[in-house]
């Protein structure tokens, strides 16, 4: 009785102290390998950045330091060896970036006109790692100049802006106010760019960078000085059509055709008489008027323009002329 009473005993005092199974190894803690690094040349720098593991390869959060071995240089000749380069390849030092990424900064000069190779690795607190992330491999070329004498200025289709540059392609930048970085708007060929989405009363910050083929990518300049500008309409409304006098008693009855314009804030009439200059007379709301200062017998040319509410003035219509009655 004794005996059958010993294995439930022990099998109960295990239970109080947890055991779950056989024993599990260490974790190894080694980072998951850099993923996404990116290699761009603008100017005279190569700017490089990464986002930083975040597990190991066991799937575990990492929760100690991690520091970074990034490396750039020429490939070998022949076959890629991945430990030759590494071996001739200069190490650079990485510090954080924005939104927790991370970033180096490499001088351009020593690898113009070469193709340049980098990899990174990230390193556990433990000395071990999971080798190198894929490789980034970038044509580096003579610095691009940045465009100078950046203008802007309202025009009937937008904001034209305007610069002078050596290149061919350029990206144009907008920021608003209420943003903190500037956005890509276009990339254009020429020295010169309409923003045909600018909306009046605005305010907009240009900014514009050259850039250039440089082997499979691009490689760009340094942005340009920033300009500033208050968008307003500027577009004058087109001359009204049809615009046709019939002689009254008294008076010359004017009526022309409805303007289209979706901004349009009233008509200006403007009369002149025996090849005078034309005087406005009259800012009618609605396409007709009814001219009742007239002395019969006189000869009275008519035209009519359409003004919007920012106060642009368009052309006037075609002229028609007729006597008094």
């Amino acid at each position: 009785m004794l005996r059958t009473a010993v294995p439930a005993v022990f099998a109960a005092l295990l239970a109080a102290c947890g055991y779950v199974g056989d024993p599990q190894p260490p974790l190894v803690n080694i980072p998951e390998p850099v993923r996404g690094l990116q290699a761009v040349q603008r100017g005279d720098r190569i700017l490089v950045s990464f986002a930083p593991p975040v597990f190991t390869t066991e799937g575990m959060a990492i929760r100690r330091p991690v520091r970074f071995e990034l490396r750039a240089g020429p490939g070998p000749a022949g076959a890629f060896d991945a430990q030759v380069w590494a071996a001739s390849a200069p190490a650079y030092p990485v510090e954080p970036g924005e939104n927790g990424s991370m970033r180096a900064e490499i001088p351009a000069a020593s690898w113009i006109g070469r193709e340049l190779i980098l990899a990174v690795k990230a390193i556990g607190a433990n000395g071990r790692d999971a080798g190198w992330s894929p490789f980034a491999v970038l044509t580096v070329v003579p610095p691009l100049a940045a465009p100078v004498d950046l203008a802007a200025r309202n025009v009937a289709a937008g904001i034209e802006v305007r610069w002078q540059g050596a290149a061919t392609r350029y990206r144009v930048f907008r920021q608003e106010p209420h943003n903190q970085e500037a956005t890509l708007l276009d990339t254009v060929e020429g020295t010169q760019y309409a923003d045909a989405s600018a909306l009046p009363g605005r305010r907009y910050r240009y900014q514009v960078q050259a850039v250039q083929q440089a082997g499979a990518g691009e490689a760009e300049s340094e942005l340009s000085a920033t300009v500033e500008l208050l968008a307003a309409d500027v577009a004058a409304p087109a001359a009204p059509s049809g615009l046709r006098a019939v002689g009254g008693l008294g008076a010359i009855e004017l009526a022309w055709e409805p303007s289209p314009e979706p901004d349009l804030s009233r008509y200006r009439l403007y009369r002149s008489t025996a090849g005078q200059s034309w005087v406005p007379i009259a800012e009618p709301e609605s396409p007709a008027y009814r001219d009742q200062s007239v002395e019969t017998g006189t000869v009275y040319s008519y035209a009519v323009s359409a003004v919007d509410e920012a106060g642009n003035e368009g052309d006037r219509s075609e002229p028609v002329a007729i006597p008094a009655p």
